[in-house]
């Protein structure tokens, strides 16, 4: 398989993966008083934020408020993958 399809594949992953609902249950994990499991929250919402077209549907989710918060208190991991 080409370069070019393995990204392309990867892009519409993430586009799938943000317009099929996956973001609102990882905000609990993003809330969750297990450091780990925040930062599993927040690495899995990382990688389709990267997308532009993926940034309006992260938001309205509700995510902004629990991200804040794990900057505030999470682990140094949890606060660079949040930033």
């Amino acid at each position: 398989m080409e370069i070019g399809l393995l990204a392309k594949n990867k892009s519409e992953n993430q586009l799938k993966i943000a317009r099929n609902g996956v973001i609102k249950p990882l905000i609990s994990l993003i809330l969750s008083s297990d450091p780990q499991f925040q930062e599993y929250g927040i690495t899995v919402i990382l990688n389709p934020s990267l997308y532009d077209e993926n940034k309006e549907l992260i938001v309205s989710s509700g995510v902004i408020k629990p991200l804040v918060r794990s900057i505030k208190t999470g682990n140094a991991t949890v606060k660079e993958n949040t930033a």
